[in-house]
């Protein structure tokens, strides 16, 4: 399956969220500070390693190692190294913003599942179906809590969860997940939306994979219509 298609399929939590629940502990943080932690948490391009690793310095003096100031330079030290191909190191550090944000209060719910959705996807691209199993799990867990079943981002987690047992070639649940996803992108998006789209080629995928019968050709034909 192409990379971009699946990566297209991942719901990551709005960051505004976060943003309105950080927003709430503006008051104890120092400007200057918050103002570095607004560049790391807005995803600027710019952004290095080494000027994280330099805030983390500053931070360890003012916050304990659990605050969610740490949750912030974490995760972004994440997506740095997974968009450099440095799965190890990427997991490592989504895993350290993980553990931050478990310790959080319900509120940051969709801190979690927005790392939850990165550790899935990096763990899938490394080729560990069963780690990207586990997080893209736990990710549809809090969608179905906060989103509700009939919810196109709880689609994505359902098609996401469906992937990685495609690439297991485990075709019943593959089947199982994606179908589920695609009932609700058609439901609440229509069928010709480019949601709905990638659902139809991904179940596709699956019935096309192991050279099944004609008949399985047929079904596919059929939801088409």
């Amino acid at each position: 399956m192409n990379k971009k298609i699946f990566f297209a399929l991942l719901f990551f939590f709005q960051l505004s969220i976060s943003f309105a629940l950080f927003a709430q502990k503006r008051s104890t943080v120092p400007p200057q500070i918050q103002q570095k932690l607004d560049y790391v948490q807005n995803d600027s391009s710019d952004c290095t390693l080494e000027y994280i690793v330099t805030l983390e310095k500053e931070l360890r003096a003012m916050y304990s190692s659990d605050d969610y100031v740490f949750f912030i330079t974490e995760f972004r030290k994440g997506k740095l190294y997974t968009g450099s191909g440095e799965y190890t190191e990427a997991i490592l550090h989504f895993k350290k913003a993980f553990k931050i944000v478990e310790k959080q209060s319900v509120e940051h719910n969709t801190d979690i599942a927005n790392v939850a959705s990165w550790l899935g996807y990096v763990y899938y691209t490394a080729g560990d179906y069963d780690n990207a199993l586990l997080y893209f799990n736990k990710g549809l867990i809090i969608a179905k809590e906060m989103l509700g079943e009939n919810h196109p981002n709880t689609a994505r987690f359902y098609g996401n969860v469906g992937r990685v047992y495609y690439a297991k070639r485990d075709f019943d649940n593959a089947l199982l997940y994606s179908g589920k996803g695609l009932a609700i992108v058609e439901n609440m998006l229509g069928k010709k939306h480019p949601d709905t789209a990638s659902f139809y080629g991904n179940i596709g995928d699956v019935y096309w994979a192991p050279l099944k019968t004609r008949g399985n050709l047929h079904k596919f034909s059929n939801m088409l219509k």
